[in-house]
Order: structure tokens, then C-alpha cells, then sequence
């Protein structure tokens, strides 16, 4: 074997022996990825599997018990046996009062829940329907005796993710491809044709991210419009604390959280794929459309001031006529003597 020849093979054997130590690599690094997954993790990815496994055949004015733990307060003469593991569902006119339990990694719960509702779209369009997602610590009372979600009070909790992939407790709000829907939601007027994140802290603020599309909120005689990627608040107050007592905040910059997208990505059959914008689209000036763009005019030349009048001068003044002296008097004529 010549001294070239072995040169190859040596070049060939590096080359081998470069590529299955960038093969072990890789490996090690997704066997670490696995281990690392944090129960908290775990727990999430597990959560979002039963409520899009359980609640993928929940018909309209449907809720789903989606995860544990819910605990729910129902009308006469329902009974809350009827909704108490994963995969129950009734109608929403049943419920009261529903409400899904915070993050506990002791009993190794974190409750969700889906309702599909009408709000109100038409009764000639069955298959389109409003998805709400309830998560966390989050409390939802239905004030539609109609059961179709299109008035309700809500709020969220306090506290923060157990974890980063768990997101902030609240509500996802979804309206069918191309629709818009309205509903209201501790009197805020809401019309939406988009994905939506609330939030409310009673006697704080109810507050509204839009993740994509378009919405509206009107409360206190004021509307404002919000772009993806942007937030809006309104103040909440009243004897429960729950109830809009102010108008609508100007909109902020407030990106959706990876973990929202997480939520929104993990639940193909009960969401269809949500296109988040990479970056939110600018709000007009003053929450407005602007004003149509005018064509400009030539500028004309100002023109030249006007001369002056020179005042005439007073006519002259007449002297007076002379004063005439009075005429004289004449004496009395002489009296006669009597007799002549």
C-alpha cells in the first residue's frame, strides 16, 4: 500500500469519525432535553393533551370539563355529579357559577375548561361557533339565561406561573374564521373577528390583549379600536368589584407570551393553528384611521397691501353771521288833554 493511498483512508476515517461525534452530540442533547422537563412542564403538556383529547366533540352552548380541578355551581335542576371528570359536558345554561382551580403541583392539578357558544351568531350557522378556554385560576359567572355566552362576568388570579410554560390564569376567547361576534363581559362591550386574552382583577381591571385579527371594546360611551399585539384596560369597581366603571384605556404595546403561544399551538382539535404576528402591528394616531391624504395646492404669492387713503383735510369751519342789535324802541305816543 502506497504512502497515497493511505493518506485517503486517513482523511476518510476523520471525516467518519467527525460525523458520528456530532451524531452522539445531538443525542446526548435531546436525552438532557427529555430529563430536564420539569414536573411543572410535565403537568402543562399533560393538561392540554386531556382537554384537546376530551373536548374535541363538545357540541354549541356545550362546557367541557377539560382538566382537574373545576368546581361549578349549577341551576335548578341540574346537579353538579353531572360535570365532575374529565370529558363531562352540559349545557351552559346549567351553569351558575364555574370555576377552575390554580396550578397545584402537591395534587398534580391545574384545571381547564372549554365552552363552545352562539353569542351571537345566527342559528342558520350550527357548525361556527365562539371557543372559550378557561384556565388557571380564573372564575366565570354566566349572565345569559339563554346559555349562549353572550354575557357574562369573569376573573383571574393573582399569583404567577408555577413555571415558564404554564401562562398567566385567564381566558382565551376564539371567534369562528372570518366572523365577527360580540359578547359582553363585565359590561364591556366586546366585538371581535380574532383570538383574545382577558384578565381581570376584581376592583383592579379587566384587561383585553388582542393576539390577532381585529376587536372593539366600548364601555362608558367610549370605543376603542385594538391591533395584534396590543392591550387595552378598563377599571373594574361596583359593590362585587366586578362590574366596568370607567372607559377603555388607550391601547399599549403588549405582545402575546410564549406560553399563550404554547396554549394556543397545543390544541389542534378544539383550536384550530392561530397565526401570531412575529411583530404587533402600530396603532394609528389617536386610535383613529388617518385622515385620506389631500393633494397640495400651488402657493400663491400674498398679496400686496393696499395704499393708505390720505385723509382730506376738515372742511373749513364758517365764521359765525353777525349778531344784529335789537331795533330801537319807540317812545309811547303823547296822551291828549281831554277836551280837544
Amino acid at each position: 500500500m502506497n504512502v497515497v493511498s493511505i493518506m485517503k483512508q486517513l482523511k476518510v476515517f476523520k471525516r467518519f469519525s467527525r460525523l458520528i461525534g456530532i451524531a452522539l452530540l445531538t443525542l446526548a442533547g435531546i436525552t438532557n432535553s427529555i430529563s430536564a422537563a420539569t414536573p411543572c412542564e410535565i403537568l402543562v403538556q399533560t393538561a392540554y393533551k386531556r382537554l384537546d383529547d376530551l373536548c374535541s366533540t363538545v357540541s354549541r352552548n356545550q362546557a367541557c370539563y377539560g382538566n382537574d380541578a373545576i368546581r361549578t355551581e349549577f341551576n335548578v335542576p341540574y346537579e353538579s355529579s353531572m360535570f365532575n371528570k374529565g370529558g363531562d359536558k352540559v349545557p351552559i345554561v346549567a351553569i351558575r357559577e364555574i370555576y377552575t382551580q390554580p396550578m397545584d403541583m402537591a395534587s398534580n392539578t391545574w384545571g381547564l375548561s372549554l365552552l363552545k357558544a352562539q353569542t351571537n351568531l345566527p342559528d342558520t350557522a350550527p357548525g361556527q361557533n365562539v371557543i372559550f378556554v378557561l384556565y388557571g385560576d380564573a372564575h366565570l359567572s354566566n349572565a345569559d339565561d339563554q346559555g349562549k355566552m353572550a354575557a357574562f362576568y369573569f376573573t383571574s388570579g393573582l399569583g404567577q406561573p408555577a413555571c415558564k410554560e404554564a401562562p398567566m390564569d385567564g381566558l382565551i376567547v376564539r371567534s369562528p374564521k372570518g366572523m365577527r361576534v360580540q359578547f359582553n363581559a363585565n359590561g364591556v362591550n366586546i366585538d371581535i373577528c380574532s383570538t383574545i386574552v382577558l384578565q381581570a382583577i376584581p376592583n383592579q381591571q379587566l384587561t383585553v390583549q388582542l393576539v390577532e385579527g381585529s376587536a372593539n371594546l366600548t364601555a362608558d360611551n367610549k370605543m376603542i379600536r385594538l391591533s395584534p399585539g396590543y392591550s387595552s384596560t378598563v377599571p373594574l369597581g361596583g359593590i362585587d368589584g366586578l362590574q366596568a366603571v370607567g372607559t377603555p384605556t388607550v391601547p399599549i404595546l403588549n405582545p402575546i407570551s410564549r406560553a399563550h403561544q404554547n396554549l394556543l399551538n397545543a390544541l389542534p382539535h378544539v383550536l384550530p393553528a392561530v397565526s401570531v404576528p412575529r411583530t404587533a402591528t402600530p396603532m394609528p394616531t389617536e386610535n383613529k384611521p388617518p385622515p385620506a391624504t389631500q393633494p397640495s395646492r400651488p402657493t400663491q404669492p400674498p398679496k400686496p397691501p393696499k395704499p393708505t387713503d390720505t385723509p382730506k383735510p376738515p372742511h373749513p369751519t364758517h365764521p359765525p353771521h353777525p349778531t344784529h342789535p335789537p331795533h330801537p324802541t319807540h317812545p309811547p305816543h303823547p296822551t291828549h288833554p281831554p277836551g280837544h
